[in-house]
């Protein structure tokens, strides 16, 4: 059926759709469905919204209702709140918003005051972090015979910077570059890099969409070099470009000459077991040195950039430099509070904080100080919050996959709360007293008498959580009492 018919099935079909009731609707649907051959819901939106107030391929714009005076003040709130969650905030607006008023802390017009106040919980939690804006990207070429990995960062992402970095990594390449397989990111297809590949005489494949495993191999280093090296921090700046950049010049010559890999060679399922069998682990370099296809002089150049490189000091300076770029880390914002002490006197200008100039919600840029574990303690410049330093991170294993993590506060102390509900909590009472009459009763046993006792209410696999929970009343059975004597012997949950 021809796009012209199809439009006027939908116009014939669309008008019964929307008069029918909801039992009559299926069979409208089906038939329209085998028809045309569309998707169901695609069906279903087209006999919706016929007719359509919009002509074909014109998106209408929704009309934005929270304006970014809106959206600042929101933040605004919820920092002051704590930054609680939005089910728990949004009930209190009203009177966090009039307290902040009172103070000098927030000045709103009355239509913005309007569209705050009845703003909805879902609507709060989407005014969070988005990847909006401009960051650092990386472009990563992998060779997928021998490993050889080459990284390139981006101010920002565009296809004229994209063939600039092809044409960089063919530079930097030992071998011959023959052939691209892209994603499909807009950054590569495009013809400006179609047209660059086809100057080169270069073969410009692309994956299916919907299929990473296609980018298995890049996948793999993203996560090997990039993620374990660079981290999961956001950069901005043209300076955070510059360190990339040189790190991933020293990175280069060290994974690809002193990082060995294994390659899969074979795969084969059993039943439920996959046997995977890999090759002896072998740099890049070994592989190419190995490769018939490479040849003489190309293997002599690189067996003498091999003798020129101390794996030792290229490490070094790899750690410098990631100290130096995880120092522009963006963190995001801090609140700064000027809040006395309880027993510090005040001043009459300090009492009233409408009075005086600034705001105390005013919010700083956070600059990070690497801890331990990849952690950071964040400041506003006014001193560390944590006694955390740069030299707790030189340990090679805290240098891994690096991402800030939030500061939580050190409980001295057994976790003594629980975190989930107690699955035993009603038949604890009835096993507790089993386990006075017969102290030597075995958890398995009594956890056993359970089951049969209260069947379908509890699995085999909470056996380790009921034999936790018999060790603790035993070690405290036994500080109080002593060890038991010879216990009777009674039935098994005896009801």
């Amino acid at each position: 059926m021809g796009l012209k018919a199809r439009q006027e099935l939908l116009a014939v079909t669309a008008p019964r759709y929307q008069e029918a009731s909801r039992a009559e609707k299926q069979p409208i649907l089906n038939e329209f469905v085998a028809t045309t051959g569309y998707h169901r819901k695609y069906a279903i939106s087209l006999l919706r919204g016929y007719p359509f107030n919009q002509t074909p391929g014109e998106r209408k714009e929704r009309r934005r209702i929270y304006t970014a005076e809106v959206r600042e003040a929101l933040i605004r709130v919820w920092e002051a709140a704590n930054r609680i969650c939005s089910k728990r905030l949004v009930p209190f607006l009203p009177e966090m918003v009039e307290a902040l008023e009172r103070y000098g802390h927030l000045s709103l017009a009355p239509a913005a005051k309007e569209r705050l106040l009845s703003i909805s919980p879902a609507t709060v939690d989407r005014c969070g972090g988005d990847v909006s804006g401009s960051y650092l990207h990386t472009l990563v070429m992998t060779d997928v015979v021998t490993g050889w990995t080459e990284c390139m960062a981006h101010l920002f992402r565009d296809q004229q910077r994209v063939v600039q970095a092809v044409r960089q990594a063919q530079e930097q390449l030992p071998i011959p570059l023959l052939a691209l397989d892209t994603d499909n990111g807009s950054e590569f297809l495009n013809s400006t890099l179609f047209d660059y590949c086809e100057g080169k005489g270069l073969i410009f494949t692309r994956s299916r969409p919907y299929k990473k495993n296609d980018q298995c191999y890049v996948e793999q280093k993203n996560g090997a070099i990039v993620r374990q090296f660079v981290g999961y921090e956001r950069f901005e700046g043209v300076e955070p470009c510059r360190v990339l950049a040189e790190l991933y010049r020293y990175l280069r010559l060290y994974v690809n000459f002193f990082q060995p890999s294994l390659k899969l060679r074979s795969k084969k399922r059993e039943g439920s077991r996959v046997i995977k069998k890999y090759d002896l682990a072998q740099t890049p370099y070994q592989r190419l040195l190995a490769a018939d296809s490479v040849s003489v002089e190309v293997k002599a150049q690189l067996k003498a950039q091999f003798g020129s490189l101390d794996p030792l000091r290229l490490l070094t300076q790899i750690q410098a430099l990631q100290d130096e770029l995880w120092s522009y880390a963006f963190v995001g914002r801090t609140i700064k509070l000027q809040i006395p002490l309880l027993n510090d006197p005040v001043s009459p200008k300090e009492a009233h904080p409408q009075s005086t100039s600034g705001n105390i919600l005013d919010r700083q840029r956070a600059k990070p100080t690497p801890g331990v574990n990849g952690t950071s303690a964040y400041h506003n410049g006014q001193g560390p919050i944590s006694t955390q330093t740069r030299q707790e991170t030189k340990g090679p294993g805290q240098r891994k996959y690096r991402r800030s993590k939030r500061q939580r506060r050190p409980y001295p102390g057994l976790r003594w709360w629980r975190t989930r509900k107690d699955p035993f909590a009603q038949i604890w009472p009835q096993a507790q007293q089993q386990l006075e009459q017969t102290p030597d009763l075995s958890a398995k046993t009594l956890f056993e008498a359970v089951q049969r006792r209260h069947p379908d209410q509890f699995n085999d696999e909470q056996l380790r959580t009921f034999q936790r929970r018999v060790r603790a009343w035993r070690m405290a059975y036994i500080a109080h009492q002593g060890e038991p004597s010879e216990p009777a012997k009674v039935p098994l949950m005896a009801s």
